[in-house]
């Protein structure tokens, strides 16, 4: 609706006035109040007594900025009036004060006469029973409680997406439940986190980011069963759901199809950006209140669906509380475990094909839990890689490993020593100091000392690896890559890394007697190592095919069960004593006539 026909359908005196503090327009019933044919254009002040010109002049520039006002106006001397202000912007974009005349008396009426109308500005003005100065309150208290509500609505919002934060989540179920009984609902929260976010802001900047974070966010509002939807930390969300039903299928059914309209690609000008994400899902139980213990079991169902890989869900339950816990314990205990020194070492003996007597071992950690029993290496090694503590277990190990065979090496009845280390924990120049100093402080020769690798991380992070070899180099110790055959080899990067000795993983070696593919890709690595004048090292050996299939193929060192298994120090000992003192390997393997070349590992 124009101005032009507001002002003549409004049924009350209006008038507004431009910037310049100059009347803009009025309509007929200010005219009429005023007894005047015309007002446009003359100043508002010229209306006023002398006393309210100076507090109009302040008041004028709030109006405009958009504070409401009402006001005791005496206009023209004679009419007392209550008139309230608001901001109205014109359709060309100027601002202007809009006044409603509310109540209006002239100054001789009898109210007056009668001792109810006082000074108009002492507040306690009465005209038709209705005081100024409460009204003005009542508008206050409304402008409060304006105010009050927009901050509630900026507490409980996220600015970028416009989704609720935790709080309106909050506030949100708290209303639902409301409505429906905490025991009788079927409600769920469901934590969402994006996959690869990082990476769209590293590439995209982060404009772009917040784009696809508002893309995603209309998504999961917009979903069915979906009653409400938050962002809660960089670019991880939480959804209400009503799922009507404990039916596990329903249930899966539900998050199926809020998944489905989630991860769709999603474009942003020219740009194309693929969408995917883990989610965990909790049962609201406890009421509203207990809204943070239920993020909590949300946010460990979806670390358990991320570590089981990108773009699974995972519901919170018994089974995984448990799983959890446990996983909690082991990681604060690791932690007191390798301070304390309490992980122990054993020893894997290595045999070469060309001379029986020559044994090296490999160095792996065990940890048996007080709880939970023995702690599989790949589980607790993987922890501590997450939790940060692998150096000082890596480095823990190697110290006691060397203080053990210090007196094995000097004997000269055991060859070598291999340790596994990853590149990640090499590029640190203090992990390659405080292991160089172990080693010269153990007596041991660095060229009696193997370090292994893994394949996959040597070309994950070639320049990493490509470095920390380099440095072992120059110390003087023996380089492997370990497990080779479980990763697609660079073969163009291994060219360029001086590795000295090649391991075969087991998994080539498992079925090497009834897999012909299996076999010829364990030839080739065989001859690889010809091509890398490296050493080749078959792990895996659990019996006498396997054995004389790779002394067919060339192979050098052979490791496994059929050798024999990890060995804590007083075994290996025995182990020494029975098959390499007594001058009789026995193993029952036809690997003394294996013909090698010259072994580096030979010391």
């Amino acid at each position: 609706m124009s101005l032009n026909k507001f002002l003549t359908e409004v049924t009350i005196p209006c008038v507004t006035i431009g910037e310049d503090g100059r009347i803009a327009t009025a309509n007929q019933q200010f005219l009429d109040l005023l007894g005047l044919h015309r007002v446009t254009g003359r100043k508002y002040a010229d209306l006023l007594k002398c006393n309210e010109k100076s507090r109009w002049t302040q008041l004028l520039p709030q109006i405009l900025q958009g504070e409401d006002s009402i006001e005791d106006h005496v206009l023209l001397g004679v009419i007392a009036s209550v008139i309230k202000f608001v901001k109205h912007t014109a359709s060309d974009g100027r601002s202007h004060a809009m006044g409603f005349v509310l109540i209006s008396n002239r100054i001789e009426d009898p109210v007056r006469e009668a001792g109810l109308f006082p000074d108009v500005h002492d507040g306690r003005v009465l005209l038709h029973g209705i005081s100024s100065k409460h009204l003005r309150m009542q508008a206050t208290i409304e402008r409060l409680e304006q105010k009050l509500r927009i901050a509630q609505k900026h507490a409980e919002t996220d600015p970028t997406t416009g989704l609720n934060n935790r709080a309106g989540l909050k506030g949100a179920l708290q209303k639902k439940l409301q409505i429906q009984r905490a025991e009788s609902a079927f409600i769920y929260l469901a934590a969402i986190d994006l996959d690869d976010f990082k990476a769209v802001n590293d590439h995209f900047g982060h404009e772009m980011g917040d784009e696809l974070l508002r893309v995603v966010g209309k998504r999961l509002s917009s979903s069915d069963h979906v009653f409400s939807a938050a962002r809660i930390g960089g670019d991880e969300f939480a959804i209400l759901v009503d799922a009507e039903s404990h039916d596990p299928q329903h249930l899966w059914d539900t998050i199926g199809r809020i998944v489905d309209g989630l991860w769709s690609p999603v474009r942003i000008g020219d740009v194309e950006i693929k969408v995917s994400g883990s989610i965990g899902v909790s049962r609201i139980t406890n009421g509203p209140f207990a809204l943070d213990e239920h993020l909590r079991e949300a946010d460990l169902a979806l670390l358990a669906a991320k570590r089981n890989g990108k773009n699974r869900v995972q519901f919170f339950d018994l089974a995984l509380a448990t799983k959890i816990e446990r996983r909690h314990s082991l990681e604060r205990d690791l932690r007191k475990a390798i301070r304390g020194k309490l992980l122990t070492t054993c020893y894997q003996p290595v045999i070469s094909g060309r001379a029986p007597d020559f044994i090296g071992v490999e160095v792996l950690a065990r940890w048996r839990h007080e709880v939970y029993g023995n702690i599989s290496p790949v589980e607790f090694i993987a922890i501590a890689d997450e939790i940060g503590v692998l150096p000082q277990l890596d480095l823990m190990i190697v110290e006691q490993a060397c203080a053990e065979l210090r007196y094995l090496v000097e004997r000269d009845e055991i060859k070598f020593v291999s340790f596994n280390v990853s590149p990640g924990e090499l590029q640190a120049d203090e992990y390659i100091r405080r292991f160089v100093d172990i080693i010269e402080r153990s007596g041991i020769s660095p060229s009696r000392i193997c370090v292994e690798i893994t394949e996959e991380s040597m070309v994950d992070n070639f320049d990493l690896a490509q470095n920390a070899i380099l440095k072992l180099k120059e110390f003087g110790v023996i380089v492997a890559i370990d497990d080779y055959g479980t990763g697609y080899s660079n073969l163009r990067a291994l060219l360029d890394l001086p590795v000295d000795v090649i391991k075969i993983d087991r998994s080539l070696i498992s079925d090497i007697a009834n897999n012909e593919r299996a076999m010829q890709a364990a030839l080739s690595i065989v001859h690889l190592g010809r091509v890398f004048a490296a050493d080749i090292v078959v792990e895996g050996i659990e019996n006498a095919e396997q054995a004389a299939i790779c002394k067919a193929l060339g192979s050098h060192y052979f490791q496994g069960y059929a050798i024999s298994a990890p060995l804590a120090l007083e075994n290996l000992d025995n182990w020494l004593a029975c098959n390499i003192r007594s001058g009789s390997l026995a193993t029952n393997l036809p690997l003394q006539s294996i013909a090698g070349s010259q072994l580096k590992l030979v010391g």
